[in-house]
């Protein structure tokens, strides 16, 4: 609630009902989820993927300004708004896991992390490490999954997507990795918190830099 910026979803209240029930109450945002968009239409092109994540990312900007690390950004965590109009943009949502840069995470009493394994950043996975860098991380893998349609991780054991992650081994096509695209995703995408780009803004930066068809 804290964060005020239009690529993230207002919350207006919350509480409890006279049942005990818990609720909360949000903006009611006109378009889909960006999973559905991309099972039901296929991938985007590059410049549409790339503007879109660009104001996905001066969204999460706001947050990490804020020191707040969403830590669970996956596609289905991304509302495609005023879909096909030159208003088109993404809402970030659930801020459910959300942490503050540097919190003590380690770990729950049953010793689990928590996010999508899918999307979890190596370092998260191993030291329960923080930063910025981690929704950087997740904010890389979205972005080729929104030029290829396809997840870059997509394995269904638990315990294999942790390890793909943790080893680097990230399948990314070599069309991308060779494009102008390729140095500033890799760098995204770095098994090294540190040689990544440290914060939203600075992938963001990057990005605008790109003159792609």
């Amino acid at each position: 609630a804290k964060i005020r910026h239009a690529g993230v979803v207002s919350v207006f209240d919350v509480g409890r009902m006279p049942s005990g029930n818990p609720f909360i109450v949000m903006e009611l945002l006109n378009g889909r989820p960006l999973d559905v968009q991309l099972e039901e239409h296929g991938r985007l092109a590059p410049r549409r993927a790339i503007e879109l994540m660009c104001g996905c990312l001066e969204a999460l900007s706001e947050a990490h300004r804020l020191g707040i690390v969403h830590k669970d950004l996956k596609p289905a965590n991304l509302f495609l708004t005023d879909v096909d109009t030159e208003h088109e943009s993404l809402a970030i949502l659930d801020f459910g896991i959300a942490g503050d840069t540097g919190e003590d995470t380690r770990l729950t009493s049953t010793g689990q992390v928590m996010g999508t394994p899918q999307y979890m950043a190596p370092e998260y996975i191993r030291d329960q490490n923080l930063t910025a860098g981690v929704d950087v991380y997740q904010c890389g893998l979205i972005l080729v999954e929104m030029i290829t349609g396809t997840p870059v991780v997509n394995k269904e054991q638990y315990v294999h997507c942790l390890m793909v992650h943790t080893q680097g081994d990230l399948d990314l096509p070599q069309t991308l990795l060779s494009s102008e695209l390729g140095p500033v995703l890799a760098k995204a995408l770095d098994i090294d918190p540190i040689q990544r780009y440290p914060n939203a803004d600075s992938l963001r930066k990057a990005l605008l830099t790109l003159e792609l068809n």
